[in-house]
């Protein structure tokens, strides 16, 4: 396995991805070294954020847990908020647009092991990001 990978960051879109010393044969971590920003790569699929990049969060209810889709919107929401202020939520907000505005990636694929598509996720997410918004008081 390389260190580097041969593929630029999705989001700053600048430096080459380097390998992390957590990687196992089964996923590889990446992370770049300009934005920090990390990614996960399983063998023959393609690079997508890595595990608790805001967008996995707010999917993971919506893949792993029984429920209605309100069930599934208010634990993402309860996930991205709690604990964090009001400028954190923002961000995390921010990166979630980001996303759904110039997509870099199949956001189904962040994590395994479910059935969804990945317009019913992209659905999801921006459904997610309205309500947080309606709770923290911030413009659409």
């Amino acid at each position: 396995m390389t260190d580097v990978l041969d593929a630029k960051c999705l989001r700053c879109k600048e430096a080459r991805l380097i390998r992390s010393a957590d990687s196992l044969p089964e996923i590889e971590f990446f992370e770049c070294p300009t934005c920090h920003m990390r990614y996960a790569k399983r063998p023959g699929a393609a690079i997508t954020y890595r595990w608790l990049h805001p967008i996995s969060i707010a999917l993971y209810g919506f893949f792993f847990r029984s429920g209605g889709l309100e069930a599934h919107q208010a634990m993402a929401v309860r996930a991205i908020t709690k604990g964090r202020d009001h400028a954190e939520i923002l961000a995390v907000l921010r990166e979630i647009e980001d996303e759904l505005d110039s997509p870099t990636q199949e956001v189904r694929l962040i994590l395994e092991g479910h059935q969804r598509s990945e317009e019913d996720c992209r659905a999801f997410l921006s459904s997610v990001v309205r309500q947080i918004k309606v709770k923290v008081g911030h413009d659409t």
